[in-house]
């Protein structure tokens, strides 16, 4: 059972990782890879492992707040709130961090780790290069006033989360995988470049600050 749940968790986040993908965007097959946390919910359910909890309580307190304050919003305003897709990604937020918190007693940290290390790495490469290859192969003009990938938020910021993990995460001692990390580090770092995510590319910044705060004061 313990097992099951941390094969269904992992998957989960690499369908998801895997789900950006602008070739299986462009299918209209994103939802099928997001539906594995639905498979985990149903598994949680029937090993009743679902429960009234404070902190995801408090939490869906928070997401409700947000959507009764939009509704009462669109009364006085008479303006469309409730419609934005801003609350579809809450509401996929929420339903994610609420699974991860009941998966997550039957998961060994140690284990996690290592096993999100290699989901990182695997699953952001393929994003990486599958984003390049949609938008950049045939060639683009790096210095056109348009973007060449109109996703190029969310796709950066995956892809820089993945290279947050593989930075942070990372000990191989095999060379191999080590001049992998590497490669998909700098290509990356390239790729948000020329995606122009200015937000991405702000949190780069930041993320290099704190990189570089630690490697001078070792307590942090």
């Amino acid at each position: 059972m313990k097992y099951l749940i941390n094969i269904l968790f992992l998957v989960s986040i690499l369908f998801t990782i895997l789900s950006q993908v602008p070739q299986i965007l462009d299918l209209n097959l994103s939802i099928y890879f997001q539906l594995m946390w639905v498979v985990l919910l149903v598994f949680l359910l029937f090993i009743k492992s679902i429960y009234l909890s404070k902190q995801i309580v408090m939490l869906l307190i928070l997401v409700l707040l947000t959507i009764f304050y939009s509704f009462f919003m669109e009364l006085f305003t008479y303006k469309n709130y409730l419609n934005s897709p801003h609350y579809i990604n809450i509401t996929k937020s929420f339903f994610i961090v609420a699974l991860s918190f009941y998966a997550a007693q039957y998961i060994t940290e140690d284990k996690f780790k290592i096993a999100l290390l290699y989901i990182s790495l695997i699953g952001g490469s393929i994003l990486a290069i599958a984003v390049y290859k949609h938008s950049f192969e045939t060639g683009f003009d790096i210095t056109a006033a348009k973007y060449a990938y109109a996703a190029k938020n969310s796709v950066s910021q995956i892809i820089l989360s993945c290279m947050i993990i593989v930075l942070f995460l990372s000990n191989f001692k095999n060379n191999l995988m080590k001049i992998f990390s590497l490669i998909f580090l700098f290509f990356s770092f390239y790729l948000i470049f020329i995606l122009k995510s200015r937000a991405t590319i702000l949190a780069l910044v930041f993320v290099a600050g704190i990189l570089l705060l630690q490697s001078n004061n070792r307590k942090l």
